[in-house]
């Protein structure tokens, strides 16, 4: 209900797009051109779906500000202590081949600045990516309007455990819209 309400009140993207197996899922701010790959699942495009809500419904992203930061650093030290110093460890246990765990993989990505993928070949960017500035905000907002929109019980539970801060601004977000 919650992920409609926003869904009816935001302007919608110029153009949503789905293609076939070949092409990449993804969004463009500066057109509001969403595309999202049939193989993927709703959860690619919910994922989608999320960067236009962070970037293209008003003239300020919703990821970039003072309080999404501090809600990261928060959670950046929260991860350590709920895995027992062991992070890495911990999820890669989580959403090893566990398709509805990728958002959750993904934050982590971005927590490590793309370590997770390409040492552990785990779901998200890569380093590379993670170098261009704001991306680590935009790739978390996304992934918390797609586990919030997935409604997987066990998803949001270990999102809430994992990244109980910005898990809550991501929400408290969705809810004053």
């Amino acid at each position: 209900e919650l992920i409609i309400n926003v869904i009816n009140k935001l302007p919608k993207p110029n153009e949503i797009k789905s293609t076939g197996v070949r092409k990449g899922s993804y969004y463009i701010p500066a057109t509001k051109r969403l595309v999202s790959r049939d193989d993927k699942g709703k959860e690619t495009f919910y994922h989608e779906y999320g960067h236009h809500v962070d970037m293209g419904t008003s003239d300020k992203y919703r990821s970039v500000n003072d309080l999404f930061d501090i809600n990261y650093k928060k959670d950046l030290e929260n991860i350590k202590t709920v895995t027992d110093g062991k992070p890495f460890e911990y999820v890669a246990n989580i959403v090893k081949g566990k398709r509805e765990f990728d958002g959750v993989s993904d934050i982590f990505d971005a927590f490590t600045g793309g370590l997770f993928r390409d040492k552990y070949n785990m779901v998200g960017h890569g380093k590379k990516y993670y170098k261009m500035k704001n991306n680590k905000n935009y790739e978390v907002y996304a992934n918390m309007f797609q586990i919030i929109s997935s409604n997987n019980e066990k998803v949001i539970k270990e999102t809430k455990l994992l990244y109980p801060n910005l898990y809550e601004f991501v929400l408290n977000d969705l809810k004053n819209i």
